[in-house]
């Protein structure tokens, strides 16, 4: 393992980035928009994030730092297209909030919609942009390290959507197995695959061949996306799942909310990312 850079990073643009996000989860509560689902997800995972770099979890923490702007950069600018009804919104993204206003869609399936947009899609040009074919690799094991914080945020997100989702609390009660078939995001497999597409981008002969790669991508992924509201299987459970789940989107969006900093009500990204700091280290095993 490299030495960790020992060098101070300016959080500053992080910060500002959890105030934008949090913007966005405090938009979709007064609208009572299940955009706000996601949104919350990744204000805390930003968080974390943040606080992982101020700990020096990460080999070049600079770098990391940039890779999560740049990653947050794109949603953002869905979000965008979206509510300016842009048609320069990417497929995936097209698919993913355009299935916002759906009763029928459980809130696994609203979380689901937006991962499958912004990590298998996003994160791989994401991280070709930032560290580029010659710094990809070296960037490998940080990339790594993130799944941990990630996972750590999931996990709790996963016990709050059974707290306004009864049929989910019920059968993790009697089958943990298929409650984790049932909300399982796969998160570290797409990244993976995310991972991946960005090596390919990085092999790719010129910006010609890179551009085609993307566009089939947009377009394999917005199929992706379109299998989630569409799974036979899985969707014969969900709908009974939604049928019974709590109806009020600014309720449920508050009770992701109380996973959040308190910090963040009074509006101080720094104070959230600096408390409670501590090492993200490798999964135990």
């Amino acid at each position: 393992m490299s030495a960790i850079d020992p060098s101070p990073i300016d959080l500053a643009p992080v910060d500002a980035l959890i105030a934008r996000l949090q913007s966005v989860v405090d938009d979709a509560k007064r609208e009572g928009s299940r955009i706000g689902y996601f949104a919350s997800l990744y204000t805390r995972i930003t968080i974390a994030v943040r606080r992982a770099i101020a700990a020096r979890a990460f080999e070049d923490g600079a770098a990391v730092m940039q890779l999560d702007l740049g990653f947050a950069r794109r949603y953002l600018t869905a979000i965008e297209h979206f509510r300016r009804s842009d048609p320069a919104i990417s497929p995936p993204w097209a698919v993913a909030l355009g299935a916002a206003d759906r009763r029928d869609l459980s809130i696994v399936q609203q979380m689901a919609l937006a991962m499958n947009a912004h990590i298998n899609f996003d994160l791989g040009m994401a991280a070709f942009e930032c560290f580029g074919a010659h710094d990809l690799w070296s960037r490998r094991a940080d990339f790594e390290r993130v799944n941990t914080v990630l996972e750590s945020v999931v996990a709790e997100v996963e016990r709050e959507i059974a707290q306004v989702s009864p049929l989910l609390r019920i059968v993790g009660g009697f089958s943990p197995a298929l409650a984790t078939w049932l909300v399982d995001f796969g998160l570290v497999e797409a990244r993976e695959l995310a991972w991946r597409f960005a090596a390919t981008l990085a092999g790719a002969r010129d910006a010609t061949a890179r551009g085609a790669l993307v566009e089939r991508r947009a377009h394999e992924v917005a199929s992706l996306c379109s299998a989630i509201k569409q799974d036979r299987l899985r969707n014969v459970s969900f709908r009974l799942i939604a049928s019974i789940e709590e109806k009020d989107v600014r309720r449920v969006i508050r009770t992701f909310d109380r996973g959040l900093p308190p910090e963040i009500a009074h509006g101080s990204a720094a104070a959230a990312g600096a408390s409670a700091a501590r090492p993200v280290g490798p999964r135990a095993q």
